[in-house]
């Protein structure tokens, strides 16, 4: 696709997006109107001046398509269709979905891990998940720490994330 037609395309998206959050029902049928399922048209006179802007949901304009055409040639001016189904297809043909990661399985207690720690890769044997809440806060969620017990010193680790844990040995 050419830079000029991509940005094109672009403008006439933000410019439906501008005209339904603008008008929000269809002047026709009443019901609400979604960027991706609305049509707006534009008539211009021969030297390009706007002469109005009409927007209406895709099965009003469908109904009212023919008529608007033949108007637009009998009185001379041009008409510029802006469909939010052909724009917006087009944009989720081109967007990739997200793919979310995996969840990690589950820690076990008692299993050696090999963790990432402020003092390096250790190894340590996962004890427990712990919630705790939060002071002067009113929320009821608590945030979540991992202990464990770091093997080369003995000690306890209190670790904040998950993904601290690197893998199991």
């Amino acid at each position: 696709m050419e830079v000029l037609t991509e940005m094109q395309t672009m403008m006439y998206r933000k410019m439906l997006r501008h005209h339904v959050g603008h008008e929000i029902f269809c002047p026709t049928c009443k019901r609400i109107m979604d960027c991706t399922r609305a049509v707006s048209f534009d008539a211009y006179t021969n030297t390009d001046k706007l002469i109005k802007t009409w927007i209406r949901c895709a099965p009003c304009y469908d109904s009212i398509a023919a008529n608007v055409a033949q108007c637009a040639r009998d009185t001379g001016s041009r008409l510029v269709v802006s469909d939010g189904r052909v724009l917006f297809a087009q944009h989720a043909a081109v967007a990739t979905p997200r793919k979310r990661s995996p969840k990690p399985e589950p820690l076990v207690p008692g299993t050696v891990y090999e963790v990432k720690h402020t003092s390096g890769i250790i190894r340590a044997r996962f004890v427990c998940e712990v919630t705790r809440g939060r002071i002067g806060c009113n929320t009821a969620r608590g945030t979540k720490r991992y202990l464990a017990i770091n093997l080369a010193t003995g000690r306890d680790i209190e670790l904040k994330s998950r993904a601290r844990f690197l893998a199991v040995l």
